[in-house]
């Protein structure tokens, strides 16, 4: 009974994270630790086959284990899943002033009015 659960590592803090496996008739399923694991309506549940987690501030991981029985013949499986956060803070833009087309510029800057705003940069091709 192969069960295989992948690696997250990148995540963002206090990003979701789903976890697990398929569900299948006749098997139960219990993780390891159980703290933060809910199952998809948000209500607690370590017996879940594919609970969600919010990425917890670990950026040297935390190991999630799973065992799963097969609940007719008593044959188990275990496997691990790892989730490592990013705890790279987010770029923070400078004022800097480009200049373009013979004299003409412009300013990019992190100077945000308002409250309850948020920025994204992304750099286009070419």
């Amino acid at each position: 009974m192969p069960i295989q659960g992948s690696d997250q590592t990148g995540v963002c803090q206090n990003s979701l994270v789903q976890l697990g496996t398929t569900a299948l008739l006749n098997h139960t399923y219990s993780w390891t630790p159980t703290s933060g694991l809910n199952d998809p309506i948000g209500t607690p549940n370590a017996n879940s086959a594919q609970p969600y987690l919010i990425a917890p501030n670990a950026p040297s991981g935390i190991t999630y284990s799973l065992l799963v029985t097969e609940m007719t013949t008593g044959c188990q499986a275990t496997d691990d899943v790892t989730i490592s956060t990013n705890t790279d803070a987010p770029p923070t833009p400078t004022n800097k002033t480009y200049s373009y087309c013979g004299g003409a510029s412009f300013t990019i800057g992190n100077n945000v009015i308002g409250s309850g705003l948020t920025f994204s940069w992304s750099v286009g091709a070419g």
